[in-house]
């Protein structure tokens, strides 16, 4: 139940480690400037704050010890920068619920120990970059609802470990899904629900499914709001779209 803002003195805390103000509704003001003198800072959570300040800093790069960021709150703003690429510690990054302009940067395909992306709810446009491919060790990636557009890269195929897939309500993100889907031998719950997929879900996905003995559904949700189904399962598919 803290309120008010981070005090001046609080940049002087240089070997500070781990920052987190989630869930004081009443906090507010900026953040990255009593950060500066922070080298060592490995979690930040900003999460259900009042906070107000740019989503990331342009000069992002001298958080670089950061492994955990969690950022939520209706004042952020801004984008996220291509020097995101240099923080290749981070395994944690949670972007959810700002408004947050621009695209997602090729470069976060460098962010190689990212174990959880999330950038949800939060406006991002442009489309899914194919860098994603090379973050092999991810287990969740969240881009649903938001303006995403164009196709699926192939590349998400190569996320072998991935378990979470949430892609939904982007209605501009479409065509049909690749077959590289089958690769994700991992994945227990795909969301593409609201966007503008089509056809059929691939074979290999099935297969997947199939060759997975520890689960006997694997959850892809595949309609509209409006309860038009766009995208099918094939017949006898084990993945139970919903």
């Amino acid at each position: 139940s803290l309120s008010g803002t981070i005090p001046l003195g609080f940049k002087e805390i240089s070997s500070l480690q781990t920052l987190d103000l989630g869930q004081n509704f009443n906090f507010a003001g900026p953040i990255w400037e009593h950060l500066s003198s922070m080298p060592n800072l490995q979690k930040l959570d900003c999460f259900q704050t009042n906070m107000a300040d740019t989503v990331l800093p342009s000069d992002i790069a001298k958080f670089s010890s950061l492994k955990v960021l969690r950022l939520q709150g209706k004042d952020f703003h801004g984008s996220v920068p291509s020097s995101i690429g240099w923080m290749s510690s981070l395994s944690i990054l949670e972007i959810i619920k700002i408004g947050v302009s621009g695209t997602i940067p090729s470069e976060i395909g460098l962010c190689t120990k990212l174990e959880k992306l999330s950038l949800s709810t939060t406006g991002i446009n442009g489309t899914i970059p194919t860098s994603i491919g090379m973050l092999t060790n991810l287990e969740k990636l969240g881009l649903f609802e938001n303006d995403l557009s164009g196709t699926l890269p192939t590349e998400i195929g190569k996320l072998e470990n991935l378990e979470t897939l949430l892609l939904g309500d982007n209605p501009n993100l479409g065509g049909t899904v690749p077959t590289e889907f089958g690769n994700l031998v991992n994945a227990r719950d795909i969301v593409l629900h609201s966007t503008g997929f089509h056809g059929t879900m691939p074979l290999e996905v099935c297969q997947t499914v199939a060759r997975r003995p520890d689960i006997l559904v694997l959850k892809i949700s595949c309609r509209f709001i409006d309860e038009t189904t766009t995208l099918l399962c094939p017949e006898n598919c084990l993945c139970g779209c919903v």
